[in-house]
């Protein structure tokens, strides 16, 4: 796998400075503590991006966001790590996975945002 990220841009983006989430993730399992598959990481990811996307989709059906309606809405990174961190995955700084595509995610501020219902 391709190492895509240096530990200071890792650190710069865990501080909200991209659209995207480059945040690595890696999770280990079984008695010797191997990584997860990537198919497994990419099927987990994905049930992921889905939830923070219908999370904002559900919160802002009836109204509108910073004057965006909700069709232009980007997924809640905080939802997205939320539910990769339930899954079992921890950020990483180095060796952890990168998708070939990256989604756009919006950090919603706390009180704005879906991840605490």
């Amino acid at each position: 796998m391709k190492k895509v990220l240096t530990s200071i841009s890792i650190t710069a983006l865990l501080a909200g400075c991209s659209p995207f989430n480059l945040v690595q993730l890696m999770r280990y399992e079984g008695p010797l503590q191997k990584p997860t598959p990537i198919q497994t990481f990419m099927e987990d990811r994905q049930g992921c991006v889905d939830q923070a996307r219908k999370c904002i989709a559900e919160k802002y059906k009836n109204t509108s966001y910073m004057s965006e309606t909700v069709d232009k809405l980007l997924p809640s990174r905080g939802v997205y790590l939320g539910c990769m961190t339930g899954k079992g995955y921890l950020p990483v700084q180095h060796s952890g996975y990168v998708p070939d595509v990256l989604v756009k995610m919006h950090d919603y501020a706390p009180e704005r945002d879906c991840a605490g219902r």
